[in-house]
């Protein structure tokens, strides 16, 4: 490659890199400011008075940090071995059932927690906490008690996230399986994959999912550098405590997350894509043999049963559950106004994020281009960033923009993980001589990851709704059900009722109809870039 057209690769992906500099570059500046002065809003970032290291001191010595701290490695650490586990299971007994139909049936069933937008997940689960439909599940009071709050919570995310990375792990032992035909070495490779992705995030949790179950009662057990920094920072108002801590947590993992990505590129980005006579001769020359089919059908259909058991005690309770308290739910006008508002909104995040995924990953896909290194680190820096920090906080309250509408829209502009695995996927193939050559070869898994894109948007509500609007007329979907169906926002016997869990449906249709989509039509292997939490 000549330096011109080197050069040009970076023209291609300079507006979406102007854009990642002001609204990522410059908070980021904030956040090295703020953790050493005390902040007074009247004054302003720059007029607020000089602390030195004050606000670090008390960080080291608040005697709640270790056991933040602890708690964040402990839960993380439990969920990626029991996620791990599961989904090499799950991904070896997918990869022994031959009948394309029945897998993709499995495939679909094990994929809907991911699907659903976390706040009905959590309503559903602890409805059935509550109602108990079989006496084998424990009771509502058994999560709150602090000695079991941690597993409640490990189990919970795995079951999120487990059949979503199974279908990684299928992906990878299929991909694989002509350089190395033994799927059990190829499944424990891609969970390994997966634990080295979420070393990079090690100190964040799902904000989500402890958002909705954490309370005073279980703090010691469950709150984490992410929630202690939320409350202490955006509660309190303590912003240089808060800040501290998030850029002690950003100088942690932004080390991490490059020797990781080096280490990932080397391990798993330089393999070559199998043509599609490769894998005919795969296929003729190594059929599953119909004892293994038999076990692995009926491990999916153990574990597809157990996913169903939400939804089938979810019905036999609907008995008692439907107290006719929620009626009136869909009387709220702002239901179908919000609902047509935010689909538009996102489906417009969502195009903004498919140009800046596919222009930012497009350099990674020249391996000759200049610079590129520095490249991939500054990319890396913006992954390392996530959202929700208070000095993003900080940056959109100075440009007016608290209890309004974008955030949610700007939130969603970047997505690393995909511009990485889209860079990657086409790195394994060939070199592109242009960006319409590229286009043409990548079109699809970017289509793909918009849809993934789509899915995270409408789902969330940290922290474009949590931390950016406090006016409920202004709501997205999920976060008016977020407030309806929270443990702790009413009488969980009147609200779990069939009006709430209609307008449950309701909210999650958008991302279950566009993820049954990908199920069905999408290379899985883009489902990678939806397995690093933060």
């Amino acid at each position: 490659m000549d330096r011109k057209r080197g050069n040009n690769v970076y023209l291609i992906a300079m507006p979406a890199i102007i854009v990642a500099i002001i609204l990522k570059v410059i908070p980021l500046i904030n956040a090295f400011r703020l953790p050493f002065i005390e902040y007074r809003p009247p004054m302003g970032m720059w007029g607020s008075p000089h602390v030195g290291f004050k606000n670090f001191g008390e960080l080291f010595s608040n005697v709640f940090v270790k056991n933040v701290v602890g708690n964040t490695l402990i839960l993380n650490l439990g969920s990626m071995l029991l996620i791990s586990l599961i989904a090499v299971l799950l991904g070896l007994a997918l990869s022994t059932i031959t009948k394309k139909g029945l897998k993709n049936v499995f495939i679909i069933i094990f994929i809907i927690p991911f699907f659903i937008p976390t706040a009905v997940f959590s309503y559903i689960c602890m409805g059935i906490l509550h109602t108990r439909p079989f006496s084998f599940i424990p009771s509502t009071e058994a999560y709150l008690l602090p000695e079991n709050f941690r597993l409640f919570f490990i189990v919970l995310e795995s079951l999120k996230i487990s059949g979503l990375l199974s279908v990684v792990v299928l992906a990878f032992i299929e991909d694989r399986r002509q350089e190395n035909p033994n799927s059990l070495v190829n499944a424990l490779k891609a969970a390994g994959l997966f634990v080295l992705i979420q070393l990079t995030s090690i100190l964040s949790t799902d904000v989500e999912l402890m958002q909705t179950f954490y309370h005073p009662i279980v703090y010691q057990v469950a709150d984490t550098m992410d929630t202690f920094e939320y409350r202490t920072g955006l509660l309190n108002a303590n912003y240089g405590f808060s800040a501290a801590m998030w850029l002690i947590k950003f100088i942690i993992q932004l080390p991490i997350a490059i020797a990781i990505y080096y280490i990932l590129r080397k391990l798993f980005m330089t393999q070559q894509t199998k043509t599609e006579d490769d894998i005919a001769i795969y296929e003729g020359d190594n059929a599953t043999s119909k004892g293994h089919e038999l076990i692995g059908t009926l491990v999916c259909i153990l574990y597809a049963l157990m996913l169903l058991l939400p939804f089938i005690s979810t019905a036999i309770s609907m008995g008692s559950a439907s107290t006719g308290e929620g009626a009136q739910l869909f009387q709220n006008a702002n239901i179908p106004r919000n609902y047509t508002i935010y689909l538009v909104l996102t489906l417009f995040a969502v195009f903004l994020n498919f140009l800046a995924t596919i222009t930012l990953a497009y350099p990674l896909t020249q391996p000759r281009s200049s610079g590129k290194c520095f490249y991939e680190i500054f990319l890396l820096i913006l992954l390392t960033m996530g959202q929700g920090g208070i000095h993003e906080y900080q940056f959109y309250r100075s440009l007016g923009m608290i209890n309004t509408l974008y955030p949610y829209v700007l939130n969603g502009l970047f997505s690393i993980m995909s511009v990485f695995v889209l860079g990657s996927v086409l790195a394994r193939d060939r070199e592109c001589e242009n960006f319409h050559e590229y286009f043409k070869a990548i079109k699809e898994p970017a289509l793909a990851l918009a849809g993934l894109q789509f899915i995270a948007i409408w789902n969330s509500f940290y922290p474009s709704q949590l931390v950016y609007i406090a006016d409920n007329n202004l709501y997205s979907p999920t976060m008016m059900f977020r407030n309806i169906g929270a443990p702790g926002a009413g009488d969980v016997k009147v609200m779990f009722e069939m009006a709430v869990l209609q307008f449950g449906l309701l909210v999650s249709l958008p991302s279950l109809i566009v993820g049954l989509l990908l199920c069905i039509f999408a290379d899985k292997k883009v489902f990678i870039s939806q397995i690093r939490r933060g």
